[in-house]
């Protein structure tokens, strides 16, 4: 590897370093509700996103649909999410929030901003300019290659 290739990699192991602190942090900012950062994942897909089915948001998450189910299953019993018909596929209902489930995300919401504030205190703009769409250009090489 030569100097520029040990940069990339460099980079692809911070964000991946990143990604796993951050959801250690989120389970442990949300334990006491009992919310996994996959979990997160999921209500804040339905959230932003609106009513989806298990497969589409496997798809968005680029992950397993069995993953998605075992994750909307346990959001189910916590009576978080509640399923819908599907009027475009009569097996596969769509998932959407429930008003439990929106309050839960809007909770979450307020912690993540308390710790957000912390951590902004860290960066300046132009840095996180310059990250940000550093890593949205590898993100788009990565889907070229696959």
């Amino acid at each position: 590897m030569d100097e520029h290739d040990q940069l990339l990699y460099q980079l692809i192991v911070e964000i991946r370093g990143a990604f796993h602190e951050l959801a250690a942090l989120s389970d442990v900012m949300n334990a006491d509700v009992g919310i996994t950062a996959a979990m997160r994942a999921v209500i804040e897909t339905l959230h932003e996103s609106g009513a989806q089915t298990v497969p589409q948001i496997a798809l968005a998450k680029n992950v397993s649909r069995q993953h998605i189910q075992v994750l909307t299953d346990a959001l189910a019993e916590k009576l978080l999410i509640r399923f819908q018909a599907n009027p475009g596929h009569k097996r596969s209902k769509l998932l959407a929030l429930s008003p439990a489930g929106e309050q839960v995300f809007s909770d979450i919401r307020r912690r993540e901003a308390a710790a957000l504030a912390e951590l902004t205190k860290n960066f300046e703009n132009r840095a996180l300019f310059s990250t940000i769409a550093t890593v949205a250009e590898l993100r788009k090489a990565v889907r070229g290659l696959s």
